[in-house]
């Protein structure tokens, strides 16, 4: 569900980090890819023990920075579903439509009754507004380094242009 979604929304370069997987995920990853090419599939165990979350993404962001054809990178745990406004707008024409940032950071939705593999925002549920923001941002961003909810910036290289919806820096 989570891969179509972002192939659908356009989204060249999907990177997938797997990691104390028991199940059947890798086959069905490794079925995907056959499909999708752009799906790239990453054995995170060895960052996760002594890194955990932050080690993963800071491994598939190095991969990505690396092999990406892709503009822009988008970090979101493989729950997290990125839905521009008005739906379904693609990535690139969301990026285009903006102009020049360094980082959109935006808040996202919590499904407080989710049901596994149901439509997302498709019938009556309960959600709530997160205080906390994830960010898109650019492969030319300097940064300092990866965090949980985006990067974090290196300011000090040059002045960055940071959004918040229609809120700039």
């Amino acid at each position: 569900e989570f891969i179509h979604h972002y192939i659908y929304l356009g989204f060249k370069n999907i990177f997938i980090g797997v990691n104390n997987s028991e199940d059947q995920t890798l086959l069905i990853l490794e079925k995907i890819r056959e499909r999708y090419p752009l799906v790239h599939i990453v054995n995170v165990d060895p960052v996760v023990r002594p890194f955990m979350q932050w080690g993963c993404y800071h491994r598939l962001f190095d991969i990505a920075l690396e092999c990406s054809t892709s503009t822009h990178c988008l970090i979101v745990d493989i729950d997290e579903f990125w839905i521009a406004d008005p739906f379904p707008t693609k990535i690139d024409d969301f990026i285009r439509s903006h102009g020049h940032f360094d980082a959109f950071s935006f808040h996202w939705i919590e499904a407080l009754d989710d049901i596994l593999f149901d439509k997302p925002l498709s019938r009556e549920s309960k959600y709530k507004l997160s205080p906390w923001v994830k960010s898109l941002f650019s492969y030319e961003t300097p940064l300092s380094r990866i965090g949980v909810h985006g990067p974090i910036l290196n300011g000090h290289e040059r002045n960055l242009t940071v959004r918040l919806g229609d809120a700039v820096n």
